[in-house]
């Protein structure tokens, strides 16, 4: 999948921290400014360290503005700048 070539990704993978920052990084490339990367468990009683990556991602990248679902296994995302 080349770089910047998707309209929005959304990632439900290994919930472990080192794969789902490995995750973010890889497939947040794939989207286009202005394309939406979202992904699934963002929560730590399931989630594994979901939380843990996506809050050290968007802290590392500057993301200031993103979104959670309000729902048992959270959602999260963010329009990529």
């Amino acid at each position: 999948v080349p770089d910047k070539s998707l309209d929005f990704v959304y990632i439900d993978g290994l919930h472990d921290f080192d794969n789902a920052m490995l995750d973010l990084i890889v497939w947040g490339r794939k989207v286009r400014p202005g394309g939406i990367v979202a992904g699934h468990d963002y929560w730590p009683l399931y989630g594994g360290d979901v939380v843990g990556a996506v809050n050290a991602y968007t802290v590392a990248h500057h993301i200031t503005e993103w979104y959670v679902t309000r729902e048992k296994s959270c959602s999260f995302l963010w329009l990529k700048k």
